[in-house]
């Protein structure tokens, strides 16, 4: 997983983490995370990050100011569309998936490999054979659709569809999003939770999270956190603090 997206990821995370603990400033590590997620030539990156500079400049309280502040970060990102790795890669993704086509990006064991959008395509097809998805055993899913039998899908969500059904893709978005509320639990503000949520979906869509241990230690970190007066927090904290970091 861990290539430009996937670094991408990560510091839209960090980025989510900083403005909640920090608010809406321009603070030298939220210019460094910045910079670096411009370095990644990410495409999801790019989209991510686009819905965080959204919302910088929908906080902007004079209404003048965040009307002038919304043009130019539409501009910005019409600018930024116009890339090759940007604009180009997202419109063959269309119109491969328009015309049932395959963006051929390798060849894995004799297979071709779909594009994001394809692939998603495909992973709703298959599991509308089996609503509660296939498990680990993706010769099956595969097989579900014989003409699809020799493609392979790359999309996380998707992942997550073909395996674990419709209600395994409905918990994760729900687990993320309570992910997000705990970061966010000193604060209510809905935009910056839907902005950050659909960042976070983003990136996601395009990596493979399904076999990602840190995507899971974010997804269910919200479940075991402990509540504010658990005796087991303060034992563990207290061991810490004496340098025992064992926990009985």
């Amino acid at each position: 997983m861990w290539e430009p997206g996937a670094y991408a990821l990560c510091l839209i995370i960090l980025l989510c983490s900083n403005i909640y603990k920090n608010g809406l400033k321009v603070t030298a590590k939220n210019l460094v995370y910045s910079i670096s997620l411009i370095t990644t030539f990410s495409t999801a990156g790019y989209l991510a990050f686009s819905c965080i500079v959204l919302l910088y400049a929908l906080n902007i309280r004079k209404v003048i100011f965040r009307l002038v502040a919304i043009v130019i970060v539409a501009i910005i990102a019409l600018s930024v569309y116009q890339l090759n790795f940007i604009g180009d890669k997202i419109n063959n993704f269309i119109d491969a998936s328009n015309t049932q086509s395959v963006a051929v990006s390798q060849i894995v064991e004799g297979k071709r490999e779909a594009n994001r959008i394809y692939s998603m395509i495909i992973s709703v097809e298959r599991s509308l054979k089996n609503p509660l998805g296939y498990g680990y055993d993706m010769e099956a899913a595969r097989r579900s659709i014989p003409k699809y039998s020799n493609i392979l899908t790359v999309n996380g969500l998707g992942d997550i569809l073909i395996k674990w059904g419709w209600a395994g893709l409905i918990l994760f978005i729900f687990s993320v999003s309570k992910f997000i509320r705990y970061l966010g639990r000193d604060t209510n503000d809905l935009t910056m939770f839907i902005l950050f949520l659909f960042s976070f979906l983003i990136c996601c869509f395009s990596n493979p999270i399904s076999v990602n241990s840190l995507i899971w230690s974010i997804v269910l970190l919200p479940y075991i956190i402990f509540s504010d007066d658990s005796q087991d927090e303060k034992k563990v904290l207290s061991n810490c603090n004496s340098g025992d970091v064992s926990i009985p």
